[in-house]
């Protein structure tokens, strides 16, 4: 959403140029918390060093949660995903064990991505859909059916930075004609309160986002796509986005070129950020 934010500034003329950046340090802060080191002194090495007169500033919609999602303790990630995966699997039929196994042949895709990324994943390990499936010590239940295997990992540490400009102020900085990439095209949306839903395998604003980034780039995203990488907190999140999409998910691979959250890894405040009801695309 900062980056449709910032590019929206960039096409009114209000920016010339902006870096927008990300950063994730709970890997650290973890090993930190479980460490000898006096909390005291950590609490205030870790504390925001932003200045008292530059309060935060939040860009693009936000999904607020309701005293009812509150109450039932929806607005934790691990709770309300595996609702909407049995939905899932409810729509499609079979068993929560098939249908587990199928969703892990797709995930299974994502996490042969990032082992080819060993210099750049948290986690660069192929694993088989038998393996994501089967609840071990090392691979606990998190929020059934999800094994560890088959969720994000926030306890990373991880940044990333763009920089994007106007056309105009990419040519007086020199840059070459070749080098700059375009964004054509740019989406967010507010999906309905997770309890006024009427279907919870759907996803109505994520196919109106798939239209709307279609045509400000004038694709077909089912044929002019090369390249994807699908937000993948928790596998019905991808599940959810082809199907609103129309694009087919039996395999993880044609969905990330990172590796996923899960693999990859998933800073919690970087550019793979998204909440159950707000959802971003730039394309």
């Amino acid at each position: 959403m900062l980056v449709n934010a910032m590019a929206d500034k960039i096409s009114k003329g209000e920016l010339s140029s902006v870096v927008c950046s990300g950063c994730e340090d709970m890997a650290s802060l973890t090993a930190a918390l479980g460490s000898d080191e006096d909390k005291d002194a950590l609490a205030a090495n870790w504390i925001d060093a932003r200045p008292e007169d530059a309060p935060p500033v939040r860009v693009g919609p936000e999904y607020i949660e309701t005293p009812m999602e509150l109450k039932h303790g929806l607005q934790v990630p691990v709770r309300s995903y595996p609702l909407f995966e049995q939905a899932m699997r409810a729509h499609r039929g079979g068993t929560v064990e098939e249908h587990m196994l199928e969703t892990a042949k797709m995930f299974s895709g994502l996490s042969e991505v990032a082992a080819e990324q060993p210099e750049h994943a948290w986690f660069p390990t192929a694993h088989s859909p038998e393996e994501m499936v089967t609840a071990t010590a090392t691979n606990r239940w998190v929020g059934y059916p999800y094994t560890k295997y088959m969720v994000a990992a926030p306890t990373v540490d991880m940044a990333a930075s763009v920089i994007l400009m106007s056309v105009a102020e990419a040519r007086r900085r020199g840059i070459a004609e070749e080098k700059m990439i375009y964004l054509h095209g740019c989406a967010d949306t507010i999906e309905k309160e997770i309890l006024k839903r009427p279907e919870l395998h759907r996803s109505p604003a994520m196919h109106s986002m798939g239209q709307q980034l279609a045509a400000a780039a004038n694709v077909d995203l089912q044929s002019d796509i090369k390249f994807k990488d699908i937000y993948s907190c928790f596998p019905v999140a991808v599940s959810v986005l082809a199907q609103e999409f129309g694009l087919p998910c039996e395999d993880g691979r044609d969905f990330t070129l990172t590796g996923g959250l899960p693999y990859h890894g998933g800073p919690g405040s970087n550019c793979a950020r998204a909440r159950s009801g707000s959802r971003s695309l730039h394309l």
